[in-house]
């Protein structure tokens, strides 16, 4: 597992929302620190891709400036930031 989660790799390479489903399916096969991992995976990639979104569209249709964008994504920043720190803190942990 990658140490940088802004740039996690799945084991399969899989979309998130394909895992999403995967970890639904296996719900009886994980572990509670393997169910962690893959669900903080996930939210991380989803955090990311949207604010990379956000950030395209506000750009693109607002015609807002970087400095705009980055005022107004802050509150979303700030909590994927927060996410990543657990998910960093906690998956060394042993359940």
């Amino acid at each position: 597992m990658p140490d940088d989660p802004k740039n996690p790799k799945s084991p399969t390479e899989q979309p998130p929302m394909e895992q999403l489903d995967d970890l639904r399916e296996d719900d009886g096969d994980l572990t509670p620190k393997q169910r962690f991992d893959r669900t903080s995976r996930i939210a991380l990639l989803l955090g990311y891709d949207l604010m990379d979104k956000l950030r395209y569209w506000e750009k693109e249709t607002a015609k807002l400036s970087d400095e705009q964008i980055s005022k107004r994504l802050e509150p979303l920043t700030a909590s994927v930031e927060k996410l990543r720190e657990a998910y960093l803190s906690f998956s060394d942990l042993e359940f």
